[in-house]
Parts: C-alpha cells; structure tokens; sequence
C-alpha cells in the first residue's frame, strides 16, 4: 500500500510559493533510503526557499524511528502508536513545542520525497519557517518505505 497521510500543526508556508521556487527530488541525490537523505532533501528545498537548514535532533529522531519501525509492523499509515497515543503528544512528551508531523509510504525515497514535495499541506509542514529541528525515521516491509518526519520549532522553554 502506498499513500501519504498528513495532520500537522502550524501550516506556515504557501504551497504555491514553496513549490514554485524548489526543484523535484532530482538525480542529484542518493536514493538511499535513509532518515539522513531524507533530510538531505528537505533542507535543500528549505534553503532553495530562504529557511534555514533543519538539525536533526536524537530524541525526535528516536520518536520517529519507533513510529516509523510500528507502521511498518502493522503495514498502516497511522498517527498513533499502539496504544492509540498521537504522534505529536509522544513529540510534546519528549520535550518540544510547536510540533508538525507527516506520515509517507512508498516505493523509494524519491518516490516518497516527490510526492511529499507535490503535496502542499505536506510542503508546509517540511518548509515551515518557524521549525528548527527534525527527527526522521524509516523503516521497510515486505510491501513498502514507511516514513516519519517530526518537526518543531524547538524544546519546551
């Protein structure tokens, strides 16, 4: 199964701007399949837009990781874990505020990157101005990529 889910928090980006100004997932890229190509790609669309860069974060990062590793258990696309917590609450419990999330599955990285790029609310969610820090988490089946990406704009003050 392939799709893309998204429910996020603070939508700050125009779509049309974002992706008016950036390039696709391109050749210029390793297709690797990993959370730090995945960011590798993010960023360049970030910095292609004027935003800064995202640092990828270890305590997000494992967040995404465990959620990223149960959608590909359950082969779902899901925003809660198993005991039917949301992905942001496990994010605002580890400490950060200002939270947006995407769920993805597909085939291949650039796969999921494209169509993560062509979908606006996504776009705005991975492009938003006021998030500084990331953590990605990637996992596989026997059907597909299973992806999560948490943003924020940083820790609780």
């Amino acid at each position: 199964m392939t799709g893309i889910s998204r429910i996020g928090i603070t939508l700050l980006l125009a779509a049309a701007l974002l992706l008016s100004s950036c390039g696709g997932g391109g050749s210029s890229f390793q297709d690797d399949g990993s959370p730090a190509g995945m960011l590798t790609r993010i960023n360049a669309v970030r910095t292609g837009s004027g935003n800064a860069a995202l640092s990828s974060d270890a305590a997000l990062q494992a967040v995404a990781q465990a959620h990223a590793d149960y959608m590909a258990g359950i082969t779902q696309l899901k925003p809660t874990d198993a005991a039917g917590t949301d992905l942001l609450v496990l994010v605002q419990n580890a400490g950060f505020a200002g939270n947006g999330r995407i769920l993805a599955s597909g085939e291949s990285e650039a796969d999921v990157f494209g169509r993560l790029q062509a979908n606006s609310a996504n776009a705005a969610v991975f492009n938003g101005a006021a998030f500084t820090v990331t953590g990605i988490g990637y996992a596989t089946s026997s059907t597909s990529q299973w992806w999560c990406i948490v943003v924020s704009e940083g820790p609780n003050p």
